[in-house]
């Protein structure tokens, strides 16, 4: 039996979203698709496919503010 895919789901801000789907539909690619990637990628490379560097404040605070609207327990 070929192994199924199974289903991820993660919260994404409606602005990100929108613009990485913009993006990765001008690639001619779906954000699942790119996920898929990304994952594929970091597998191969054993870590991220890219050096992580520390973000602004600003990005850090709208991470962390994204997170809590996601999960209310952890407010």
């Amino acid at each position: 039996m070929p192994n199924q895919p199974v289903n991820v789901t993660f919260w994404l801000d409606p602005k990100v979203k929108a613009e990485a789907d913009a993006l990765f539909s001008e690639m001619g690619l779906t954000l699942n698709t790119a996920v898929s990637m990304f994952v594929r990628q970091s597998i191969r490379d054993g870590g991220f496919p890219f050096r992580p560097t520390v973000a602004p404040a600003k990005d850090a605070e709208a991470a962390v503010t994204e997170e809590k609207a996601a999960d209310p327990k952890k407010a």
